[in-house]
C-alpha cells in the first residue's frame, strides 16, 4: 500500500474540502496560469486509484452507475500541539459532488464505530489512520460501508483557523451551554500560540472569529459525539457560503494562505474543473447534510475496554447510500453490504 508523498506536513484535527472552495472565484475570472500556480502550492500525495488496494467492490459498482456522483473523504487529527501528531483520525466526513441532481452532501461517520480494519480486526474507525494513514482509511470506509471512495482532503488545524480569520470569521449560534466550553478551548489554543484568546463574551447567534470556531468545533462535553458532528458540519457549512460570497479580488491572499497546507490526492484537473461546476450551479450554498450512523440504528458498547459504537450495518448502509446516491447502490447491483 505505497504512499509517494511530494512534501511530508503533519496534519491536525477538522478536516475542509477548502481545496475546491478557495478556487470557486479564481476558476470564475482568473487566468488559468493564476490557477496552476495556486494548485501547484497544493501538497499533493499520490494514493494507488486501484479498486482492489482501496477496498472497492467492483460487483457493486461495476456498471458505473455512480460516476456523476463522486465521493471524496476528508480527514484530520485531533491534536492540541502541532509538534504532537497522534495518528489518530479525530474527524471524518464524506463530501459528495452529486453531479446528477446538482448539489453537495457532506455525512459524517463517527469516530468510534467499530469497524474491520485489515490486518487489526475489530477496532474503533478513528484508528485506522494510525494503522495506516489515508489509505487504509478510505479501503476501511469502503469495505465496511461499501462505498466507492478514491481520493482525500486534509487540512491543518491552525490553517483552518486562519482560513475562517481570513474570510472575516463565520457566524454560529452559541448555545448558553457551549461558551465556558469554547472559551476553555480559546485559552488552550492561545497559549500554543503565546496569543491572547478570543473569549465569547455569551451566547446567540454571533460572528466567530477562527480561534472561536474551532474550539465550538472540538466541543466534547455538551450533548453527545453525534452532536459534535453537527457542530463540525455547521462550521463547514458556514465556511462554504462564507467563501461562495467572497470578492474575488480576495481570493488569491485567502489561497496563497491555504493551498500550502492542504493534502489531498485529488489531481489539478480534477480540482478545478469541479470548482468550475460548483460555482456555475451554485452549489456551495445548498449542502445538504448527513450523519452515520442513524438514530435508532446503533447502541453503546466495548472492545477492548474502550466505548465504542456498534451499529446495524445493513440497515445504516442502505439508509447512507439512499441519501448519498439516491438510491441503496448495493441493493440495485446485486452488492453485498456485509462483511
Amino acid at each position: 500500500m505505497a504512499r509517494v508523498r511530494k512534501k511530508k506536513k503533519r496534519k491536525t484535527f477538522l478536516i475542509v474540502i477548502l481545496t475546491l472552495l478557495v478556487l470557486f472565484a479564481a476558476v470564475a475570472g482568473v487566468t488559468m496560469l493564476y490557477i496552476n500556480n495556486s494548485l501547484s502550492k497544493i501538497n499533493h500525495v499520490e494514493i494507488s486509484q486501484d479498486p482492489a488496494d482501496l477496498g472497492i467492490d467492483t460487483n457493486t459498482y461495476s456498471d458505473d452507475k455512480s460516476t456523476t456522483i463522486d465521493n471524496i473523504l476528508l480527514m484530520g487529527v485531533d491534536s492540541r500541539d502541532p509538534k504532537k501528531y497522534t495518528g489518530l483520525s479525530d474527524a471524518m466526513m464524506i463530501l459528495t459532488v452529486d453531479k446528477k441532481n446538482k448539489k453537495l452532501k457532506l455525512t459524517s461517520i463517527l469516530r468510534d464505530s467499530v469497524v474491520n480494519i485489515e490486518g487489526h480486526g475489530l477496532q474503533k474507525l478513528t484508528h485506522s489512520h494510525n494503522f495506516g494513514g489515508p489509505e487504509l482509511t478510505i479501503k476501511t470506509i469502503n469495505e465496511n460501508y461499501n462505498m466507492n471512495i478514491k481520493n482525500y482532503v486534509q487540512v491543518n488545524f491552525f490553517t483552518l483557523q486562519k482560513i475562517i480569520d481570513d474570510i472575516g470569521g463565520v457566524t454560529i449560534n452559541i448555545k448558553p451551554d457551549e461558551v465556558k466550553w469554547v472559551n476553555g478551548y480559546c485559552h488552550e489554543t492561545a497559549r500554543i500560540e503565546k496569543r491572547t484568546p478570543d473569549v465569547l463574551k455569551g451566547s446567540g447567534p454571533q460572528k466567530l472569529t477562527g480561534m472561536q470556531a474551532v474550539a465550538y468545533a472540538r466541543i466534547r462535553y455538551v450533548g453527545t459525539d453525534f452532536e459534535r458532528t453537527a457542530r463540525q458540519r455547521r462550521v463547514l457549512s458556514a465556511i462554504f457560503q462564507k467563501l461562495a460570497k467572497t470578492n474575488i479580488t480576495d481570493i488569491p491572499k485567502v489561497a496563497n494562505e491555504i493551498l500550502p497546507n492542504v493534502e489531498t490526492s485529488l489531481s489539478s484537473k480534477y480540482i478545478s474543473s469541479t470548482a468550475i461546476y460548483v460555482l456555475t450551479h451554485g452549489l456551495a450554498n445548498k449542502v445538504e447534510q448527513n450523519r452515520v450512523p442513524y438514530d435508532g440504528l446503533y447502541s453503546n458498547g466495548k472492545i477492548n475496554g474502550q466505548d465504542v459504537i456498534q451499529w446495524n450495518k445493513e440497515e445504516n448502509i442502505k439508509k447512507m447510500h439512499d441519501f448519498i446516491f439516491g438510491t441503496d447502490i448495493s441493493s440495485t447491483n446485486n452488492g453485498s453490504t456485509t462483511q
